[in-house]
């Protein structure tokens, strides 16, 4: 009888060790996963922040290559029929400036600019060819009547737009220049241009101190 009470003890505990002994198993393989998770998910970390890493110094290259293409595009200027457009005091004809070509009354207005060089190369050059077949009308206004004050010249379709110019405005071909005489009588002068100048004529004067001239066709009116 106590043999078998001793036997079934025995059994019992044996029957504890390899519970306790499979707990333990549980428990350290389950460890193990968690670790081996925590272990993924921070390896998955490091190669998102290296990936991350190297988009900003792909970036960075892009924005060092950027700024040194700007760098250089602005010291060799935009050299376009002879002229260097990026040079604001670069002459276009004997009297006018680059900066007259893209004059506000803000003053200069890079963004017309802007606007022209982002145009179709045959597009960019046929306006450029009719700004400085303008400018070399403009320099005989000048030589016949003395110093003039452009205040608009180009403008590209969003500015003419935004000053509510007409939707066909010679402005946006470079064709036209609105400016004012600076040595004589603003009225006299427009009344001289509108005699005998073979293109169109705007009269600003005396209501609104400018006067339009352009290369279209012989046309009169009144701002």
């Amino acid at each position: 009888m106590a043999g078998g009470v001793l036997l079934n003890i025995s059994r019992d505990e044996d029957q504890r060790a390899r519970l306790l002994s499979e707990y333990k198993g549980a428990v350290d393989f389950q460890s193990k996963m968690v670790q081996a998770k925590r272990e993924d998910r921070l390896e998955g970390e490091k190669k998102r922040n290296a990936e991350f890493l190297d988009l900003i110094k792909i970036g960075v290259v892009v924005l060092v290559l950027f700024a040194i293409t700007v760098g250089k595009v602005h010291a060799q200027g935009l050299m376009v029929q002879g002229i260097d457009w990026g040079n604001p005091n670069t002459r276009v004809s004997r009297h006018f400036t680059v900066s007259d070509i893209f004059t506000s009354p803000a003053g200069i207005d890079w963004n017309r600019h802007a606007a022209l060089f982002a145009l179709l190369t045959a597009q960019r050059d046929i306006i450029i060819s009719n700004i400085l077949a303008m400018a070399t009308r403009m320099d005989e206004v000048w030589d016949r009547y003395g110093r003039l004050h452009v205040t608009s010249w180009y403008r590209d379709a969003e500015t003419n737009r935004r000053v509510g110019g007409a939707a066909n405005s010679q402005h946006m071909q470079g064709n036209a220049v609105d400016f004012m005489p600076l040595e004589r009588n603003g009225l006299e002068v427009q009344n001289s241009l509108e005699a005998h100048w073979s293109g169109g004529v705007g009269r600003g004067f005396p209501n609104r101190n400018f006067i339009h001239l352009d290369l279209g066709t012989r046309r009169r009116w009144d701002y």
